[in-house]
């Protein structure tokens, strides 16, 4: 990419009157959309607002959709846009509170009404339980760890009449780790309260929300063997 490359992004403003087109300087292939934010908030227009904090995709906090798909802005590098100008809008199915930052509450409250925290099988126990290396169970928790709450899945399936209120794909993912965690005591128990969500939230949904997941957790694997886990509930209920 030649010194003199420059990239048009168009940003979603919660002001209309706010300006949304720029021309910002491309210094570098490796350069990222994070880059070009800062760029225009330092250079062009200082009350653009955007949130970022790690910079290495590990805490979520700068996800918006790009291009009309979910992204990190610290992750996506301008090199790869061939089309010369992006697109860049506020994460969906979440209330834009000024441009690009977005009202996290909705994405943490799914959690907690899916009731998302362990809860201790043997909670005066002191010794700590531990699942073994190689059990099935903990090879499946393992796939499922590491979710950065960024936001991006919820999004993604923002367009599905089970989201408005609904715990979120996210808030599935966890509760089905939780079901697996022999050390949980209420994993199970849980399923009855999700068991309308789980149902209602098609494959097709699921597999967007994996396929903007930064974490890589197979989500549509997760919604089939949380659906299973809420058929055999429902039998023994």
């Amino acid at each position: 990419m030649g010194s003199n490359a420059t990239v048009t992004l168009e940003v979603v403003r919660t002001d209309p009157a706010g300006r949304n087109r720029f021309e910002v300087p491309v210094r570098s292939a490796h350069a990222r959309v994070l880059d070009a934010l800062n760029w225009i908030r330092e250079n062009e227009d200082p009350t653009l607002g955007f949130r970022y904090a790690c910079r290495v995709g590990m805490c979520g906090a700068c996800a918006v959709v790009i291009d009309g798909k979910e992204a990190l802005t610290c992750q996506t590098a301008l090199g790869d846009v061939e089309s010369g100008t992006l697109r860049v809008e506020p994460l969906r199915g979440l209330p834009a509170r000024h441009d690009l930052i977005v009202d996290m509450r909705p994405f943490f409250e799914g959690l907690a009404r899916a009731g998302a925290a362990l809860r201790p099988r043997e909670p005066d126990r002191r010794d700590l339980p531990v699942l073994p290396p190689d059990s099935d169970e903990r090879a499946a928790i393992e796939a499922r760890n590491g979710c950065i709450t960024c936001g991006a899945c919820v999004s993604a399936v923002a367009g599905e009449a089970t989201s408005g209120d609904g715990v979120g794909p996210a808030a599935l993912n966890r509760v089905l780790m939780l079901a697996l965690d022999e050390r949980d005591g209420a994993g199970i128990a849980r399923l009855g309260d999700i068991a309308g969500e789980a149902r209602g939230l098609s494959a097709e949904a699921m597999a967007r929300a994996e396929s903007v997941c930064p974490a890589r957790i197979p989500l549509s694997a997760t919604l089939e063997r949380l659906k299973a886990l809420v058929a055999d509930h429902d039998d023994e209920g």
